[in-house]
């Protein structure tokens, strides 16, 4: 009888402990999301076309540099309770000159994310059961999109961005078994080599990999999902849940990245066959 009446209490105990050691993983896996549908992936498919698995070094140093990066916004995030961009105000010179230069940046990257969106619309109209054109699937997607994130909570933007990433992570795997990797060709690719003929592509994947300017974004999330309290008594201890929470994001955006690279790799291989 004491075993059946420990055992609820056992579950509940386990439950809350998974969710207290996994606290800050959604705002990772909004991150992760957001990654694999960046513009960056032309450049590491065509690397993959191009160099084939090469430049796989030039994807390790992108990853470790833009984890610390990330630890470091997480950081600043937690310790204040301001998002990174209301601490780039605090910078001197002319009022919100930086706010005003990302924000250029992003509106030219949305030029790039809506050819994405007619790509997605373009799978989608395959998957639909009956026919309507690919131009209203992409705005009707687009509007779902706005809609979500301006009348939805973040905690329900987090329990869709997690059903998202289970799919996705089933069709990574699904995408490794299809496609041939040559485990030589991937281990000589780690040694880091400078070749003068792909300076430009080293330092395209650089930007590319791991995410480019929407990395910031990851400390708008934290900052939703802390409501905007600064950590004062507990930031080592939040902290060293983010390191977890971060090494398992930026492992799912390594493995997405090389499935890309495989893809392109892939590709180059049967063209020259």
């Amino acid at each position: 009888m004491q075993i059946q009446t420990s055992l609820p209490a056992l579950i509940t105990s386990f439950r809350r402990q998974l969710a207290e050691r996994f606290f800050f993983l959604g705002p990772v896996f909004i991150l992760a999301l957001e990654v694999s549908g960046e513009s960056g992936l032309v450049e590491i498919i065509n690397a993959g076309l191009h160099t084939g698995y090469g430049l796989l070094w030039v994807f390790a140093v992108a990853l470790i540099y833009k984890y610390a990066f990330a630890y470091g916004i997480a950081r600043y995030t937690l310790s204040t309770g301001k998002t990174i961009f209301s601490g780039l105000r605090s910078i001197p010179g002319p009022r919100n000159w930086e706010v005003t230069f990302i924000t250029i940046i992003y509106i030219l990257e949305m030029l790039a994310y809506g050819g994405f969106l007619i790509i997605a619309a373009h799978f989608l109209y395959y998957l639909l059961p009956f026919e309507i054109p690919i131009q209203v699937i992409a705005i009707a997607t687009l509007a779902l999109i706005l809609f979500i994130l301006w009348k939805g909570s973040y905690e329900r933007l987090e329990r869709v961005i997690i059903g998202m990433m289970i799919l996705l992570f089933i069709g990574i795997l699904f995408s490794l078994l299809a496609l041939h990797v040559p485990v030589t060709e991937v281990a000589a690719g780690l040694i880091p080599h400078l070749d003068p003929h792909y300076y430009i592509e080293i330092m395209a994947l650089l930007g590319a990999v791991g995410a480019g300017l929407n990395l910031l974004l990851y400390s708008v999330w934290l900052h939703e999902k802390t409501g905007g309290k600064p950590c004062i008594t507990d930031l080592p201890e939040k902290m060293r849940i983010v390191k977890t929470d971060l090494l398992i994001g930026f492992g799912l955006i390594g493995l997405m990245s090389f499935v890309f690279l495989a893809i392109g790799a892939g590709y180059s291989l049967q063209s020259t066959t």
